[in-house]
């Protein structure tokens, strides 16, 4: 369980993003940068943790979610124009999930920024259960819009 929560999911979509690189016959220069970035990215993201809690951090992260989720809208307005059939029912779903994935994150900073509202001391927190549902929706979303993507394809 200590493994699984301290480094599992890092390290197993490490090794699955590497697997699936080379199963896609990338260039090894493509594999290297991939596995060297994404170690260098979870190494700063800890390093980062360990200082502390540091207010400006989520302002700008959430500032930053907030214009990533504007620009994969708009990417995505464009993408669904040029669509037929039942590409625009995949397009669709891909958006049902990035709305799921933006709400998720939205509960996710309110509960983890809780512990450190003074307003808050001594509140009970919630039941963190939305959070998982809403992850497990962004998700299943993203899922069925890959999965109608390759029904089209092929």
């Amino acid at each position: 369980m200590i493994l699984w929560g301290v480094g599992g999911v890092p390290i197993g979509a490490l090794v699955a993003g590497i697997g699936l690189l080379l199963y896609s016959d990338a260039k090894g220069s493509t594999i290297w940068k991939f596995g060297i970035g994404i170690f260098l990215g979870i190494i700063l993201i800890l390093g980062l943790g360990a200082i502390g809690h540091i207010p400006p951090l989520f302002g700008i992260g959430g500032t930053l979610i907030l214009l990533l989720f504007i620009g994969i809208v708009w990417l995505w307005a464009k993408e669904r124009m040029a669509l037929k059939g039942s590409s625009t029912t995949a397009a669709d779903l891909k958006l049902v999930g990035y709305v799921f994935m933006l709400i998720t994150a939205w509960f996710v900073c309110g509960i983890a920024s809780i512990p450190f509202l003074k307003a808050l001391e001594g509140e009970a927190p919630t039941s963190p259960v939305h959070v998982i549902v809403f992850f497990v929706l962004g998700w299943l979303f993203l899922f069925l819009s890959h999965y109608k993507s390759r029904k089209q394809q092929g």
